[in-house]
């Protein structure tokens, strides 16, 4: 496990990730059926968990194994992740798309508390604020290349002017068909890192679909830096 000494909840890391169990990147990392590239490492983020045990530092990745590749329940958000990232527009409802999927990407809730025993319960100030340490210690030792912001709630909670330990510049919105992506990149030390913001991937906050976010992903990830 990867030495992180304020985050709580350890993100995911994919066994054919850009990065291997203690967050080094890899030699080889081949990505083919998806649209990253092999020069992408991309972090997801989600925003929370709800009704675990705060002490619990594994728990993110016993919750992608058991939906992912346990396949114990069917929860959209993470079929709609790996969808959006298969290319050509392939569905990702198989068992074996999701798993190429999350084998590739890297995955952290950004919240480090749990918040409430269900979704109806919802993140304070106070808790987004509390993890913006946390999430600068998982660039630092991850030090992806794109970070894809699951949810617009999410996006407002995050760092920016507010925060004195990195910078937030916002770039053009991305509007490449009828929805928006909202961007842009997080500076630090010598990183900087585009970061985009999509609807949240779950129905339950409203209809996630999968062909109208995708172009948006794609053009994101097509992004230079500078």
């Amino acid at each position: 496990m990867m030495e992180l000494e304020k985050v709580k909840f350890h993100p995911w890391i994919g066994r054919e990730s850009p990065w291997d169990e203690q967050g080094h990147k890899r030699k080889q990392y081949d990505p083919r059926g998806t649209i990253l590239s092999p020069n992408i490492h991309l972090l997801v983020l989600g925003e929370s968990h709800y009704g675990v045990d705060n002490n619990d530092k594994k728990i993110t990745e016993k919750v992608v194994k058991e939906w992912v590749f346990e396949n114990k329940c069917k929860y959209p958000f993470f079929d709609n992740i790996s969808s959006v990232l298969m290319a050509d527009g392939q569905s990702a409802w198989s068992s074996e798309k999701r798993s190429k999927i999350w084998n590739q990407i890297a995955f952290y809730n950004f919240v480090q508390v749990s918040v409430g025993c269900n979704g109806q319960h919802r993140p304070t100030k106070e808790m987004f604020k509390d993890s913006y340490g946390a999430f600068l210690e998982v660039l630092k030792k991850l030090n992806p290349t794109h970070i894809w912001v699951c949810g617009k709630v999410l996006w407002g909670g995050m760092p920016g002017k507010d925060c004195d330990v990195m910078d937030f510049e916002r770039r053009k919105e991305i509007r490449p068909g009828k929805m928006v992506g909202e961007n842009g990149i997080y500076k630090f030390n010598d990183l900087a890192i585009p970061a985009l913001a999509t609807w949240h991937p779950s129905p339950r906050f409203r209809k996630f679909i999968c062909d109208d976010w995708r172009p948006i992903v794609r053009q994101f990830l097509e992004f230079p830096i500078d």
